[in-house]
């Protein structure tokens, strides 16, 4: 796979990781969904693109049906359930709220990188069915 086409998928699978991130963390008000989108998305591209070079076999496997899906899936709710009880606490406004929820949403990224795309979601593939 060549440069191009992994920049496109790491592009693709940061923007919804933007979105999905945007929608999950307690934002201040609904004016700033699309800041926070657009700043996730900038956070998980570089992950993203490295989960997906340093991957190359998954490539191999793209056509297995769930597998964004179970991004999705896993990236809510990782950055939801840590960012939930600190949200509660902390506030949600404040920049020590903020910056908690941005941490929750990089643990949700890196867990649901590494479940869909650096091997969780292969090795289940290939014990289950």
């Amino acid at each position: 796979m060549g440069r191009k086409a992994m920049v496109a998928w790491a592009l693709l699978v940061s923007i919804w990781a933007g979105l999905v991130g945007g929608a999950a963390v307690f934002e201040p008000s609904i004016d700033y969904v699309p800041l926070y989108a657009i700043a996730f998305t900038v956070v998980a591209f570089p992950a993203a693109y490295w989960a997906i070079a340093s991957n190359r076999a998954i490539f191999d496997s793209a056509h297995r049906p769930g597998r964004m899906a179970i991004f999705i899936l896993v990236i809510f709710l990782v950055t939801v359930v840590l960012a939930t009880p600190f949200a509660f606490f902390l506030g949600h406004t404040g920049p020590l709220g903020i910056v908690v929820q941005l941490l929750a949403y990089v643990v949700g990224l890196a867990t649901a990188l590494y479940v869909a795309y650096g091997g969780g979601f292969d090795l289940a593939w290939e014990r289950y069915t």
